[in-house]
C-alpha cells in the first residue's frame, strides 16, 4: 500500500505555484513536482517517479531546493511550435556550416575527451562504492546508533563468547559490524591529524566557545607489556619505541660534536641503524583539558621506556603547537612528581629567559657579595652575560655565568626593630647579614647590627636605600613553577597534580616518628619543638577501637597500616587527613595536648586538598581560596626554614611538588582570568583525576598493564571512546570517579578501506608546483620546507566542521579557516623570501654552537649525561627568549600578518632546523620500505631442513595467495594489476577439486626464484 504526502507553495492570491508530492511504499521512495500544473521531469539533477531508498539528508536537499527554486514564466506565445518550424526551414546555410565545422573540432578532439572522462569516471566510481557502503545492504538491519554503542561496550567488556552467547537469545550485530565501527576511527601511536577536527567537532557539538579553548595538558605513563604485534591495516609492526630513533640522532650528533672539537674525522661514526630497535613497555597518554569548561580530550599517546626532558618538552610544546593552528591554547601542564617529570621542570630557568638588554640584577662579585648592575649583552643560550656594575667604585664591566647572577628583591621603606637585612659596611664595602636593632624617629636613623661580628652601626633613613637592602630571600623568586611558552611568547606553568602530592603528604607522615628511639626514625618532622607524629593517628585508631560508641572518625587497619596498595588509594588518605581525625585527637585527652603539631598539619593539609577537589568554580581573583592557598603556601615554607635537619621536615621532593602544585596553579588561575575576567574554572579539574580515570577504565576494556600491549592500549582506547556515551563518568579503583565529557565520538561511522585512497597524489603535487623554487635552496633549508610543505595541519589544509549550535561557534569555526589561510599565504611568502633562508642556516649555526659550547670540561663517567642536561637548559633559553623570532621579524618587516601567525610559523621553522641538525647524519625513516639497501649481505644465507623448508614454501606461497587474492589494501590498489602480474609471474596456481565432497582448494606455489629471494630477505633479518 502506497502512501502519499503532498506540500504544496502558493503564490499571490491563493495560487498552488508549486506541488510536492513523496510517495512511498516500504523503505522505497519517490517523489513528482507540478510547477503551474505542469508536471516536471527532474528536481536539482534528479529524474522524479522513480522508486529507491533515500535518506533523510536527500528528502531535506530536495525539500529547500523546491522551496528556494525561482520560477520565470516569460511570455507566451500563440502558434509557437509553427514559428520554431518556421526558423528552422529557413535557418542560412552559413549557419549549419559553422555548427558542421564545431562539431567537426569536437570530434578531432574525442580521444582527449574519453581520456579525460576515464578518470572522471573511475572517481565517480570510487564515490558510488563509498555511498553504497555507507548505506549498506536494501534488506540488511539496522541499528540505533546507542544500540551500536551498548553492543560494543557489551562485547569489549563480557569477550567474544560471551557475545555469541547472548546473539543465540537476542538480534546483535555481528562481530565484524562491531569491529568496522571500533577501527573506523583507529588509534596509533604520535600525533594524528584527525584529532584537530574530532576536537573542533566535539566543541561545536557541545557548543565551547572562545573561553573553553584555553586549558592545559596533563600527561602521565601506562604499564604495558613488551611485545610486537602486527597490525593488518598499517601494514607495519606496532610496539617499537616512539623515540629511539630522536635518541640514536641525538647521541650520534654528539659524538660527531665530541670528534669535531677534536680535530678527528667524523665519517667512521657507528650507524644507528646497526643497533636493534627497542620496544616499548610503557605508554605516555596526554590529555587537553578546557581550564573553563567540563571538556577533555585525549590528544596523544607514545610508547616509551623512559623518558628524558627532551623527549617530553618536544611532545608537549609540539602538541601546544599543534593545537595552536586551529585557535586553542594551552597555558600549562599537570603531571605527577616522576623524577623524569621533575628535571624536565627544572631544565627551564624563567629569569634567564626573561632578562634582557638594560635590564637590572645582582651579580656575585666574589665571595657571595652581591651588587646592583645592567645587562649590556647575552649569549644567544642565556648561559653568559656581560654586566656593568651600578657602583663606579668597583671595575666597571664583568663578564660572568648564568649562576652568578639574581633577581634583586623588592625595595623595602618601611623598617621596624627585628627586622633581617643586609648591611654594606663602609669598612670592607662588602654586604654583611644583619638585623634591625634600634629606630630614632626623632633623629630620623636606625641602629643596624651585623650578625658575624656584632658591630653596630648608626644609619640615616635618607641613606637607606645605598646601605640597607632586603635580606634576600629566595623563595619570592622562587620561579620553577613557571617559563616562557616559545610558540605564544606568554607564560606556561607547571603544576604538579593536587592528588598526588596529598598522598606523599600522608605518606611522610606515615614514616614520621615510627621508630623506638632517636635516630631510628625515617622522619621526625617537628613544628616549634613538637611532634608531627604517625602514632598520633595510630592512637586515634585505637581509641575508637575500645569506644566502638565514639567512634567518630573513619580509620581502619588499612589506614593505619599501609601497605604498597593502600598508599596508592586517595580515599584513604582522605579519611586519615581530614577534620574528624584533627577533631578527635582534640577530643581524647591523652592525645590533646601532644598532639598540637600534627593538628596543625592535618588542619592545612585537608585544607589543601578541599580547595583542590573542590567543584564550586571560582569566578575572579577575589575568591577568597586564592587567598587560603596563598597562606598554605607561606605556612609550608615557613615550617620547611625552621627545620634543623632534613628529616625534620617532608621530604625535599615532596615540598617541591606541593609548593609547585599551588604557585602553578595560582600563576594559571590569573593569567586567564586577566586574559578572560569572564570566565569561571572549577578546580577540582586541574588534576590528573580524569586521566587516571582513564587508565582504570582501559584496564577494563582491554586487560591489565600485564596483558596489553601498544597496539591492544590503542585498541582500548578507542573502544572506550566509542562507547563512552554508555557511561557518565570514568572510574579508578585509586582515583575514584572523574566526568569524561568532551572524550567519547558522537557520530558513528564504519571504517571502509576505499576511503584511504582519495588524495593519493596531493603531496606530490605539492612538491612539484614549488619544485623550481626547492630546487634553488641548499639541502638543508630544502628539506625543512619539504617536510612543511607535506604538513596538512600546518599548511591548513585540515577540515572544519560546518555544523554548529551557536552563532559563537560557527564564527569560532570560521575564524579557525581565516587562520589556517593566513598560515599558509603567509608560510608561502616565506617559501620564496631568500632572506629566510640564510637565517634558517644561521639558526643551524648558533644552535651548534650552543651544543659545543655544552660540553662539559671536565669529563667524568656520566659526562654525556651532565652534556645532554646541559644542552637541555641552554636550548630551552635559546627557545623561551625568543631571540630567534626577533631575528624573523626583522626579515618579514614588510609583512602584515598578525603576531600570533608569525610567531607560529616561526617556531615551526626554528623547530625543524633542530630536528633536521641533529639528525643530519641519520636517516628519517628505519621501514624496511624505505631503507632498504641493495647493497646489504648477510653474514650466512639460512639453511633450512626438509621438514622446515616445505613449511617455508608454505608460508611463501600464503602470503602470495593473500595478496593475490585477498589482501584488501593490495587489490584496492590503483596499480594492482600491474603487481598482480609481476607477483604472478614469480608463482603458479595449483586448483585442486575433491569430486567426493565437491570441494575446490586454491594453492599458490611459489617459483623457485621467489623462493631464492625469501631465502635472501630472511637471511638478512636473523643477524
Amino acid at each position: 500500500m502506497k502512501r502519499v504526502l503532498s506540500i504544496i507553495f502558493f503564490g499571490k492570491g491563493q495560487r498552488i505555484v508549486k506541488n510536492l508530492i513523496f510517495k512511498w511504499q516500504g523503505n522505497l521512495i519517490s517523489y513528482e513536482l507540478y510547477v503551474l500544473e505542469k508536471n516536471i521531469k527532474e528536481i536539482d539533477g534528479v529524474a522524479t517517479k522513480i522508486a529507491i531508498e533515500r535518506t533523510l539528508s536527500e528528502i531535506e536537499k530536495i525539500i529547500n531546493y523546491v522551496l528556494k527554486a525561482k520560477i520565470c514564466t516569460g511570455q507566451m506565445t500563440e502558434g509557437f511550435e509553427n514559428v520554431v518550424q518556421l526558423r528552422v526551414a529557413h535557418a542560412s546555410q552559413e549557419v549549419l556550416a559553422k555548427k558542421i565545422q564545431l562539431q567537426r573540432k569536437k570530434i578531432a578532439n574525442q580521444e582527449q575527451i574519453i581520456h579525460t572522462l576515464q578518470v572522471q569516471l573511475q572517481r565517480k566510481v570510487e564515490e558510488e562504492e563509498e555511498k553504497v557502503s555507507d548505506d549498506g545492504k536494501a534488506n540488511g538491519v539496522r541499528y540505533h546508533p546507542m544500540f551500536i554503542r551498548w553492543a560494543i561496550s557489551v562485547y569489549s567488556r563480557a569477550g567474544h563468547a560471551a557475545y555469541d552467547a547472548m546473539k543465540g537469545i537476542m538480534r546483535l550485530p555481528s562481530i565484524s559490524t562491531i569491529k568496522n565501527y571500533i577501527n573506523e576511527s583507529q588509534q596509533h601511536s604520535g600525533w594524528q591529524n584527525k584529532t584537530v577536527y574530532h576536537i573542533l567537532e566535539k566543541m561545536a557539538v557541545e557548543n565551547i566557545g572562545n573561553h573553553g579553548r584555553i586549558g592545559f595538558f596533563s600527561h602521565d605513563s601506562f604499564k604495558i607489556q613488551k611485545g610486537l604485534l602486527w597490525s593488518q591495516r598499517d601494514n607495519r609492526y606496532v610496539g617499537y619505541l616512539d623515540f629511539e630513533n630522536e635518541k640514536e640522532e641525538l647521541q650520534s650528533f654528539l659524538m660527531q660534536c665530541e670528534k669535531e672539537l677534536q680535530g678527528e674525522n667524523t665519517s667512521n661514526l657507528p650507524n644507528p641503524k646497526d643497533n636493534n630497535q627497542g620496544l616499548a613497555t610503557q605508554v605516555h597518554q596526554i590529555i587537553w583539558h578546557s581550564a573553563t569548561c567540563n571538556f577533555a580530550y585525549p590528544v596523544a599517546y607514545y610508547g616509551i621506556n623512559t623518558l628524558t626532558a627532551y623527549e617530553i618538552n618536544k611532545i608537549l610544546f609540539q602538541l601546544a603547537a599543534n593545537l595552536e593552528c586551529i585557535g586553542i591554547h594551552t597555558y600549562g601542564s599537570v603531571c605527577d612528581g616522576a623524577g623524569e617529570n621533575r628535571n624536565h621542570i627544572k631544565s627551564f630557568d624563567w629569569w634567564a629567559s626573561s632578562w634582557s638588554l638594560e635590564n637590572i640584577v645582582e651579580v656575585d662579585t666574589g665571595n657571595n657579595n652581591y651588587e646592583r648592575a645592567k645587562i649590556i649583552a647575552k649569549s644567544l643560550d642565556c648561559s653568559k652575560f656581560t654586566v656593568q656594575l651600578l657602583d663606579s667604585s668597583i671595575s666597571n664591566k664583568l663578564q660572568v655565568d648564568r649562576n652568578s647572577l639574581r633577581q634583586p628583591m623588592p625595595t623595602k621603606q618601611n623598617w621596624n626593630i627585628n627586622d633581617s637585612c643586609e648591611f654594606k659596611s663602609p669598612k670592607d664595602n662588602k654586604w654583611h647579614a644583619a638585623i634591625i636593632t634600634n629606630i630614632n624617629f626623632e633623629a630620623q636613623t636606625f641602629d643596624v647590627t651585623i650578625l658575624s661580628n656584632k658591630e653596630g652601626w648608626k644609619v640615616a633613613i635618607v641613606s637607606q636605600d645605598i646601605y640597607v637592602r632586603p635580606f634576600y630571600d629566595t623563595q619570592i623568586h622562587w620561579t620553577n613553577y613557571k617559563t616562557i611558552n616559545p610558540i605564544t611568547g606568554i607564560p606556561w606553568f607547571f603544576i604538579s597534580d593536587p592528588t598526588h602530592v596529598f598522598k606523599k603528604l600522608r605518606n611522610n607522615l606515615s614514616k614520621s616518628h615510627t621508630g623506638e628511639g632517636q635516630g631510628r626514625n625515617v622522619r621526625e618532622i617537628m613544628i616549634d619543638g613538637k611532634e608531627i607524629s604517625w602514632r598520633h593517628i595510630q592512637g586515634v585508631y585505637e581509641y575508637t577501637v575500645r569506644n566502638s560508641t565514639a567512634k567518630i572518625t573513619r580509620l581502619t587497619k588499612r589506614h593505619v597500616w599501609l601497605t604498597s596498595w593502600s598508599k596508592m588509594r586517595v580515599d584513604l588518605a582522605e579519611h586519615t587527613l581530614s577534620k574528624d581525625v584533627e577533631n578527635a585527637m582534640n577530643l581524647i585527652d591523652e592525645l590533646k595536648e601532644i598532639s598540637t603539631g600534627t593538628r596543625e598539619f592535618i588542619n592545612y593539609s585537608s585544607l589543601y586538598r578541599q580547595i583542590f577537589h573542590s567543584k564550586k568554580p571560582l569566578e575572579g581573583l577575589a575568591d577568597s581560596r586564592l587567598q587560603t592557598l596563598q597562606k598554605i603556601y607561606d605556612w609550608f615554607v615557613i615550617r620547611d626554614r625552621q627545620k634543623n635537619s632534613t628529616i625534620n621536615w617532608i621530604s625535599l621532593q615532596c615540598q617541591f611538588d606541593l609548593l609547585l602544585s599551588i604557585q602553578g596553579f595560582l600563576g594559571m588561575i590569573k593569567e586567564i582570568f586577566i586574559l578572560y575576567p569572564d570566565s569561571v574554572i572549577e578546580p577540582r579539574r586541574v588534576s590528573q583525576d580524569m586521566l587516571e580515570g582513564l587508565f582504570g577504565t582501559i584496564r577494563q576494556l582491554g586487560g591489565d598493564s600485564s596483558t596489553q600491549t601498544l597496539k591492544g592500549y590503542g585498541h582500548a582506547l578507542n573502544k572506550f571512546r566509542v562507547t563512552a556515551r554508555m557511561t557518565s563518568e570514568l572510574k579508578s579503583v585509586n582515583y575514584g570517579k572523574s566526568n569524561h565529557t568532551g572524550m567519547e565520538f558522537d557520530c558513528l561511522t564504519r571504517y571502509d578501506y576505499r576511503k584511504t585512497l582519495k588524495n593519493n597524489n596531493m603531496h606530490s603535487t605539492l612538491l612539484l608546483s614549488n619544485a623550481t623554487q626547492l630546487s634553488n635552496m641548499s639541502p638543508f633549508v630544502r628539506k625543512i620546507f619539504e617536510v612543511l610543505l607535506l604538513d596538512d595541519l600546518f599548511m591548513g589544509r585540515i577540515e572544519t566542521p560546518t555544523l554548529s549550535f551557536s552563532e559563537e561557534v560557527h564564527q569560532l569555526n570560521q575564524k579557525v579557516s581565516l587562520f589556517q589561510k593566513e598560515r599558509q599565504q603567509f608560510f608561502n611568502s616565506c617559501l620564496y623570501n631568500n632572506g629566510i633562508f640564510s637565517l634558517l642556516e644561521k639558526w643551524r649555526d648558533d644552535i651548534k654552537n650552543i651544543v659545543l659550547k655544552s660540553i662539559p670540561k671536565n669529563k667524568g663517567k656520566l659526562w654525556t649525561t651532565a652534556w645532554i642536561s646541559r644542552l637541555e637548559i641552554n636550548l630551552n633559553n635559546y627557545l623561551c627568549s625568543g631571540i630567534w623570532f626577533l631575528e624573523f621579524q626583522k626579515i618579514i618587516l614588510q609583512n602584515h600578518s598578525a603576531i600570533t601567525t608569525q610567531r607560529l610559523v616561526a617556531y615551526f621553522l626554528v623547530r625543524k632546523v633542530i630536528e633536521e641538525l641533529f639528525k643530519s647524519n641519520v636517516r628519517e625513516n628505519r621501514d624496511i620500505e624505505e631503507c632498504a639497501d641493495p647493497t646489504l649481505t648477510s653474514k650466512d644465507i639460512v639453511t633450512l631442513n626438509q621438514a622446515e623448508s616445505s613449511k617455508f614454501s608454505y608460508i611463501i606461497g600464503w602470503v602470495l595467495f593473500k595478496l593475490l587474492k585477498r589482501d584488501h589494501l593490495m587489490n584496492s590498489h590503483l596499480k594492482f594489476p600491474i603487481m598482480h602480474t609481476l607477483l604472478g609471474a614469480l608463482c603458479t596456481e595449483k586448483v585442486e577439486y575433491v569430486a567426493e565432497t565437491k570441494t575446490r582448494t586454491t594453492n599458490i606455489i611459489p617459483g623457485p626464484e621467489f623462493i631464492r629471494f625469501m631465502y635472501y630477505l630472511e637471511s638478512l633479518s636473523s643477524f
